[in-house]
C-alpha cells in the first residue's frame, strides 16, 4: 500500500516533467529559471546550449506568412525550405512582435504546466482510490482470518473461496496485491491517454493561436492604419459548424475587420459554447483555421458591414473573383 507521502512524490514526478517539457517546448526564456534547472539537471538541457523553443519558430513563420500575404505559397513552404529562406533573408521582429511572441510562448508554456497540475491531482486520486481499496479488502481478509481461527465456518469459506478465486490457495494476499497493481496500472494507462490528447489538443489550439497572432502583429507594424486591415478566415473542409457559421455564409468566407476581431479577445478560452465570438486567434480547442488577409487593392463596396460575405469580391476558398 502507498502512504500519503509515496502518492504526493508521485504527482511531484507528474507536474515536474511537465516542467521540463515546457522547456523544451518553449524556451528558457518563457519559464520560471527552476523549471530550466529541472531539466538541467535531469540530463534533458545541455546548459551550454540553448533549448530549441517550438512556438518561437512557429511565431516566426507566421511573420514569414504574412510578409507573403499569400497563403497558398506559405502552405507549400516545407519546414526546410523555410529555414533557407529566412537564412538568406532575415525577416527582423519589431519590439511590438517579440513582446507578442514572448506573451504567447509564455501562456502556452503556463497551459502545459496547467496540464501537469490536473495530470498530477488526477493521478494521486486515482492512485489513493486503488490503495485505498486494496486496504480495505485486506482488512476484510485479516478480520476473516482472526474469525476463521476462533471456528467461523462462514470466515473460513470466505477465505478459501477468495484463494481459489485469486489461483494461489496459500499465497492469495500477494495475488491480491498484484491485482490491484493491475487495476491500477490501468488507470495510469488511461490517464497517460488522457494526457496525450490534452498536450496535443494544447499544442494544436496553441500553434493556431500564435500563427494568427503573429501574423497580425506584422500586418499591424506594416499598415497605414491598422484599423482598415482586412481578414477573412480560410476555413478547413472538415471544419466544425462554430467555424464554419462564424466565418462563412453559403460557403463564401465573410470578411472582417482584423480590429474588431481582436476586440472579441485573443481566443474564446474560458467563454461557454454559447458565449463563442469570431476571434482572430483559436476559436475554440484544436481549432486549425487559419486568417488571411484580403490584399488592400481589392475594391470593397461602400454598404459592405464588418461580417458580411462578399461573393462578387471574394468567393469560395478564398479566391477573388
Amino acid at each position: 500500500m502507498l502512504t500519503p507521502s509515496d502518492i504526493e512524490e508521485i504527482k511531484k514526478l507528474i507536474e515536474g516533467s511537465h516542467n521540463v517539457l515546457a522547456v523544451l517546448l518553449y524556451g528558457p526564456a518563457s519559464v520560471p529559471a527552476a523549471w530550466l534547472n529541472e531539466a538541467i539537471s535531469q540530463g534533458f538541457v545541455d546548459p551550454t546550449k540553448t533549448p530549441d523553443a517550438i512556438l518561437q519558430d512557429l511565431y516566426a513563420f507566421g511573420t514569414y506568412m504574412a510578409h507573403l500575404n499569400d497563403p497558398a505559397a506559405a502552405a507549400v513552404t516545407s519546414l526546410a525550405g523555410f529555414l533557407k529562406i529566412i537564412e538568406a533573408n532575415p525577416v527582423p521582429q519589431t519590439p511590438v512582435e517579440a513582446h507578442a511572441a514572448q506573451i504567447a510562448a509564455t501562456r502556452a508554456a503556463a497551459n502545459v504546466r496547467g496540464l501537469g497540475t490536473r495530470m498530477g491531482s488526477s493521478a494521486g486520486t486515482r492512485i489513493g482510490t486503488a490503495s485505498a481499496a486494496h486496504a480495505t479488502r485486506y482488512r476484510a481478509l485479516i478480520r476473516d482470518i482472526l474469525a476463521a481461527r476462533s471456528g467461523d465456518k462462514a470466515a473460513e469459506a470466505r477465505i478459501q473461496a477468495e484463494g481459489v478465486r485469486q489461483g494461489q490457495e496459500e499465497d492469495f494476499f500477494r495475488g491480491m496485491f498484484r491485482k490491484t497493481a493491475k487495476e491500477m496500472a490501468s488507470d495510469l494507462g488511461h490517464l497517460t491517454g488522457d494526457w496525450e490528447r490534452d498536450l496535443l489538443r494544447i499544442m494544436q489550439t496553441e500553434s493556431t493561436q500564435t500563427l494568427n497572432e503573429a501574423m497580425a502583429e506584422r500586418w499591424k507594424e506594416d499598415a497605414v492604419d491598422p484599423d482598415d486591415i482586412l481578414v477573412y478566415r480560410s476555413v478547413r473542409p472538415d471544419a466544425c459548424s462554430a467555424c464554419k457559421g462564424f466565418y462563412l455564409d453559403g460557403g463564401n468566407p465573410r470578411i472582417f475587420r482584423l480590429s474588431m476581431l481582436e476586440a472579441n479577445g485573443s481566443s474564446n478560452a474560458g467563454r461557454r459554447r454559447s458565449d463563442w465570438l469570431p476571434v482572430n486567434g483559436a476559436t475554440h480547442p484544436w481549432c486549425s483555421c487559419v486568417t488571411v488577409r484580403l490584399s488592400r487593392f481589392v475594391g470593397i463596396p461602400g454598404s459592405w458591414k464588418h461580417g458580411q460575405a462578399l461573393p462578387k469580391v471574394l468567393g469560395p476558398k478564398g479566391y477573388i473573383t
